[in-house]
């Protein structure tokens, strides 16, 4: 099965809207925030013909590094599920 959009909480509201905007920042990939069934959620959407593997393995790794650095060490585990 073929997901081409998907969200991520990371914990609470501020928390994730920073993970989002720093995402952004970082320019490798784009990801919006979004509220689904009440809850603050980042967006991924792949929808291009285009986007390769090699796409995104770098987002992804892009989108885990400033997730690391923005949620700190306050005890939450940011990491990549086994594909």
């Amino acid at each position: 099965m073929l997901l081409n959009q998907v969200l991520v909480s990371f914990g609470d509201v501020d928390t994730t809207r920073r993970v989002v905007a720093a995402i952004q920042a970082e320019g490798t990939c784009w990801a919006g925030a979004t509220v689904w069934r009440g809850h603050t959620a980042m967006r991924i959407s792949v929808s291009s013909w285009a986007t390769t593997d090699q796409d995104v393995e770098r987002s992804l790794d892009a989108m885990i590094r400033v997730a690391r650095e923005t949620v700190g060490t306050r005890g939450k585990k940011v990491s990549r599920a086994s594909t």
